[in-house]
């Protein structure tokens, strides 16, 4: 004959559905904000702010903090991003420079000039670049190595 199931069992039992729900609670939330900071980063970068220093970016949300209160100052900042998010970001195109091999040192200095980036988990070159850029960029790279968001 089969045990029964003794009150302490069947508590042990809710106590191990409710750590697991609390568990995917906990996954939930903590995705959710990882969601929000890559919101929050994208709107750095939106703003152009991207190769800002982090001391400078810090000063400059601590003077947003210490002036949330006031809601002239909100309702400003609030007009300019939603005017902001209705243009688009620019006259720049979103680039993606991707070789086969690595390239010399002149290729490299003119991508930097141009203000593209290494990224190194992607092993490309990335960035935004207006029209007169990514012309002297197609100068000095096959056509085929370049690939352009929006052109």
């Amino acid at each position: 004959m089969g045990e029964r199931e003794t009150p302490l069992d069947k508590l042990k039992q809710q106590r191990a559905r409710l750590a697991t729900k609390e568990q995917a609670l906990r996954h939930k939330i903590r995705k959710a904000e990882n969601r929000r900071k890559y919101e929050l980063g994208g709107l750095v970068v939106k703003a152009g702010l991207k190769e800002t220093s982090n001391d400078i970016l810090l000063g400059a949300f601590l003077e947003i903090a210490n002036r949330i209160d006031d809601e002239k100052s909100v309702q400003g900042w609030e007009k300019t991003g939603s005017q902001s998010v209705s243009k688009p970001m620019s006259d720049k195109l979103g680039v993606i420079v991707g070789f086969e091999e690595p390239q010399g040192e002149e290729i490299t200095r003119i991508l930097k000039a141009n203000g593209l980036r290494w990224n190194r988990l992607s092993k490309q070159w990335e960035g935004f670049l207006k029209r007169d850029q990514l012309s002297a960029v197609r100068e000095i790279v096959d056509p085929a190595a370049i690939n352009v968001a929006q052109d």
